[in-house]
């Protein structure tokens, strides 16, 4: 009863307000700041405000508060106690151990989807394979990115392994910077 609860605000919040229909304002501004992020919008070193990215976004700020909490769990930014927050520096050495264990589970989650997938979810990856294809062909890098996120949010879901996927989370925002 609680989740269909939840489930009739969440679908009355999408009807509402269209941009908030993949999750809570939360989710909303995890994903926009972490785009900006990873495309670069906001640089390295870079010290963000709450109040700004909220006026930015048009989000409140409790909700760009949480999204950065997260950003920070993923190693995307720096909180620092009563100085602010800040865009978290690349640090290659990290990158490169990062993409050893990567390598490794990818390979692992893209053999589970493979033998796991429904005809449904196969259709899915076709289709975002033509979307890849043609943003390519128009260079259209943040498109690119975009699908390429959800080919890697696909191959999590059809992997069917909970432990993988959790482990791959971890990892995806640090390495599409």
């Amino acid at each position: 009863m609680v989740s269909e609860l939840k489930s009739k605000k969440i679908t009355k919040r999408a009807a509402q307000n269209p941009e908030a229909d993949d999750g809570t304002l939360t989710d909303r501004a995890y994903r926009e700041l972490e785009e900006m992020i990873v495309t670069l919008q906001l640089t390295p070193g870079t010290i963000l405000s709450e109040h700004t990215l909220a006026l930015k976004l048009k989000i409140g700020r409790t909700p760009i508060r949480e999204a950065l909490q997260r950003l920070a769990r993923d190693g995307l930014v720096v909180i620092m106690p009563r100085r602010g927050i800040m865009v978290s520096e690349i640090n290659l050495r990290l990158q490169l151990r990062l993409l050893e264990v990567r390598r490794e589970l990818e390979r692992l989650m893209a053999k589970l989807a493979a033998e796991r997938a429904t005809p449904e979810e196969r259709q899915e990856f076709a289709e975002v394979a033509r979307g890849m294809l043609k943003a390519a062909a128009q260079a259209d890098d943040i498109e690119f990115m975009r699908l390429d996120q959800k080919f890697n949010l696909l191959i999590a879901t059809t992997a069917r392994n909970e432990f993988a996927r959790r482990s791959m989370g971890l990892m995806n925002a640090l390495s599409r910077r």
